[in-house]
């Protein structure tokens, strides 16, 4: 079962997400803010994919990307956020996709599956 950590600052957000995931047989984790994300990462080395935010209290995602970024772990990164994806590309360079949060959750659910190779 593939693994991913949500880090998006908005509940609402964390648990649509967590829902249409789970139904779709992943295991999921989350983080309110980049912080517990980071720590979530570190803690849970068998995490296959991070769902990124980019705006949040405190770091934004790109901050969060770099600095894992130096852990050298096998993970993934899709950024998600309400930004077009050509804003999200430049805030956030070389994430494995990008989400537009208007996209809806099916776009979501295909990327997910595509990034980690779940596509048959």
């Amino acid at each position: 079962m593939k693994k991913i950590l949500i880090i998006d600052d908005e509940e609402k957000i964390r648990a649509a997400y967590r829902n249409v995931l789970a139904q779709e047989g992943f295991e999921v984790v989350e983080a309110r803010d980049a912080a517990h994300g980071i720590s979530e990462i570190l803690r849970n080395q068998d995490i296959n994919l991070v769902l990124l935010d980019i705006k949040m209290p405190g770091m934004n995602g790109g901050n969060v990307k770099d600095l894992v970024g130096r852990f050298d772990l096998p993970l993934k990164f899709i950024v998600s956020s309400v930004y077009c994806v050509d804003d999200q590309r430049r805030y956030v360079p070389g994430a494995d996709d990008y989400f537009d949060k208007v996209q809806g959750v099916d776009v979501l659910i295909e990327k997910v599956k595509r990034v980690l190779g779940c596509l048959t």
